[in-house]
């Protein structure tokens, strides 16, 4: 996870790994050296967006993306008269919502990218 944290941020592939190292001698000092290994290792892993990295406005695009489509998950759940907390990429609701919060997580995922069929974890 720090890996694309510090990277989407990033202008550089050296801004990245600087901020990687930064974070990793605060949080995991043993693991300091391995930083530029982990940064392509796990880029490497995520190939198919490797190329947006650095490239002016791709992630914040993504990223909006990504709120559209929390706020619609939002937005159903609060019409059905749901309580849910959103957290990073996830959401909490009692667990008799829970089919409730999964149709609303597929619905508005559709909503952005009907193409594609969203698998929950």
């Amino acid at each position: 996870k720090s890996v694309l944290t510090k990277s989407v941020g990033a202008r550089s592939k050296k801004e990245a790994l600087a901020a990687l190292r930064k974070d990793m001698k605060e949080t995991a000092p043993a693991l300091m050296d391995e930083a530029s290994h982990l940064f392509y290792r796990f880029w490497s892993y995520h190939d198919g967006v490797h190329e947006l990295l650095f490239k002016g406005d791709s992630w914040k695009a993504l990223q909006y993306l990504d709120s559209t489509i929390a706020l619609r998950v939002l937005r159903q759940l609060l019409n059905q008269g749901i309580i849910c907390i959103p957290i990073h990429d996830s959401f909490i609701v009692q667990e008799r919502f829970s089919d409730q919060i999964e149709h609303a997580m597929k619905t508005s995922f559709k909503t952005i990218f009907p193409s594609l069929d969203p698998i929950l974890k």
